[in-house]
């Protein structure tokens, strides 16, 4: 493993193989595109793409055996980014958000950050994820921007107004508020048809407190809240699993969208009786 892959990765991980010279990572590129030069620089690079291909398809199922199989690959591939950030995300499916963004931060950055961007969509968003669910709010827009320059490789309708929900969200708080961008991601997420976050948009833009006149009146708003609630459960909060239909956000931004029952509502309308101040 070379010494940025595993640096990133963290001290507590085992490196499956150590090589010198510290080269830069790249990415691994796959199927098609496994070059016969990638072939002869890397013997176990077919190898090490079939792992990450068995690693990626049970990450959210079995991710600790997403992890193991993440670092065969490494093994195999010492440089390969997709490797190393493969293990990452086995990090943030296994629940470690905050070891997930530690790990993906030591990938993306440094001589890495410009190879960064030539990993897949899913990858960087998963990176994107673990910085906002660790509180980073600065680095997860910053991933958060990358992924939506590429919005129409994410899967589905649902899964690109739920990224774009959770930008708008990290940029209206990170420090200093991107409010501007925060309220063209939330518009933009209206061109993604998605009926069950549709109805939620209206909580977004209430909680970020942009263009109040587009979030409707108090009745909408709790019926917002009640179907909010419903999606949520007793599930843990999303984390990017497929499946999932809320936002991913931190606890903490959730609570935004679901109030305590015992805490003043944020929602109301004022009361028009009220003589403005």
């Amino acid at each position: 493993m070379s010494l940025q892959v595993s640096a990133a990765l963290g001290a507590d991980q085992p490196t499956p193989q150590a090589t010198s010279g510290g080269e830069p990572a790249y990415e691994l590129a796959c199927g098609p595109a496994l070059t016969i030069w990638r072939k002869v620089r890397d013997p176990g690079a077919r190898e090490c793409c079939a792992l990450l291909v068995r690693a990626k398809a049970g990450l959210w199922t079995a991710p600790e055996r997403s992890r193991k199989l993440g670092e065969r690959a490494l093994g195999l591939c010492p440089s390969g980014l997709e490797a190393a950030a493969t293990v990452a995300a086995a990090r943030l499916a296994g629940g470690d958000a905050a070891g997930a963004h530690l790990a993906f931060e030591g990938l993306s950055s440094g001589r890495n950050a410009e190879v960064w961007g030539k990993l897949p969509t899913l990858d960087r968003l998963l990176a994107a994820r673990a910085a906002s669910l660790s509180g980073n709010f600065g680095r997860a827009l910053v991933h958060y921007r990358s992924v939506i320059l590429e919005l129409d490789r994410l899967p589905s309708p649902h899964e690109r107004a739920r990224v774009l929900l959770e930008a708008a969200m990290i940029a209206a708080r990170s420090t200093p508020p991107e409010s501007a961008e925060a309220l063209a991601y939330l518009r933009q997420s209206a061109d993604h048809p998605s009926p069950r976050l549709a109805i939620i948009r209206s909580l977004f833009l209430r909680a970020i407190g942009l263009a109040p006149e587009e979030a409707g009146p108090s009745g909408e708003l709790e019926e917002a809240r009640e179907l909010t609630a419903w999606m949520q459960g007793q599930a843990p909060p999303p984390r990017g699993a497929p499946g999932e239909l809320l936002p991913v956000l931190s606890p903490q931004l959730l609570a935004e969208l679901l109030p305590e029952p015992d805490r003043p509502s944020t929602f109301e309308d004022p009361d028009p009786d009220e003589p403005s101040p």
